[in-house]
């Protein structure tokens, strides 16, 4: 059922991208449109238990993390509408996909066997998003200085966790079981806040470089007692408020003027 989840998303995402390409070439209401494709990372930051380790250690009452405390790739597709070509607002509308993983590993050799052993966590979901927003040129002209934001609809997947004992020497599996910590995939309202600069790359493409701040699930959080939990952690017992995700993203996009 997750993998047929995932297949939906990106069959949405392919069919919103051909979406985006069509409106660009209509334009709306005499507007001039500039689609984009990127690739963006997503790290998440500060004490939240997404970063926290997936076994933080042998004290059975604490708390499981999520732990994805690395960075994680993303593609970004994006159309930006400008009422005219000298004009300093520009309005996104962009549509992004991300992967997550975090991984823990374990020496795990009994003493009746001498070959080594190795145990595996690999903690994994997606993350699709459809965003819409404002943008201004603080500089005009190229290379141009911009700040924008946008609000974002988050769909988050059911994770998957994955537990597997192997040999060091030739990685042969031992014991493996996959579990779904969440059982249902997740809506979060979000938001994304940016500078960055775009850049004449040869005509008609424009290079465009950005660093962000934002946050998963700023509205629609869980606040049922009996159900309520942080967003993707293995934990599925605790029922700890839903705190708020905040992440930093980096952003590389190709621009093309129509």
């Amino acid at each position: 059922m997750n993998r047929m989840q995932n297949f939906t998303s990106a069959r949405c995402l392919v069919l919103g991208l051909f979406f985006l390409l069509g409106a660009a070439t209509t334009g709306i209401a005499q507007w001039s449109a500039r689609p984009s494709i990127g690739v963006q990372t997503m790290w998440f930051n500060g004490n939240n238990a997404i970063r926290q380790p997936i076994s933080p250690g042998s004290d059975r009452d604490l708390p499981l993390g999520g732990g994805m405390n690395g960075t994680h790739p993303g593609l970004q597709l994006q159309l930006e509408f400008l009422p005219s070509n000298e004009s300093a607002f520009r309005f996104p509308i962009s549509l992004e996909a991300f992967s997550l993983v975090g991984k823990t590993t374990f020496a795990a050799t009994p003493d009746v066997d001498q070959r080594k052993r190795r145990w595996l966590f690999r903690h994994s979901a997606e993350v699709y998003s459809v965003g819409a927003g404002v943008t201004y040129n603080l500089v005009d002209g190229l290379p141009s200085l911009y700040v924008s934001g946008q609000g974002k609809v988050n769909f988050i997947s059911s994770s998957e966790l994955l537990s597997r004992i192997y040999y060091s020497d030739n990685g042969s599996v031992i014991v493996e079981r996959t579990v779904h910590p969440d059982t249902a995939s997740k809506t979060r309202f979000g938001a994304y806040l940016e500078i960055g600069s775009q850049v004449e790359f040869f005509e008609p493409l424009l290079l465009d470089f950005s660093i962000g701040y934002g946050a998963l699930n700023i509205g629609g959080r869980d606040t049922d007692p009996a159900t309520q939990r942080n967003l993707l952690v293995v934990d599925n017992q605790r029922r700890d408020p839903e705190t708020i995700v905040g992440f930093v993203g980096v952003n590389f996009s190709i621009i093309w003027k129509l």
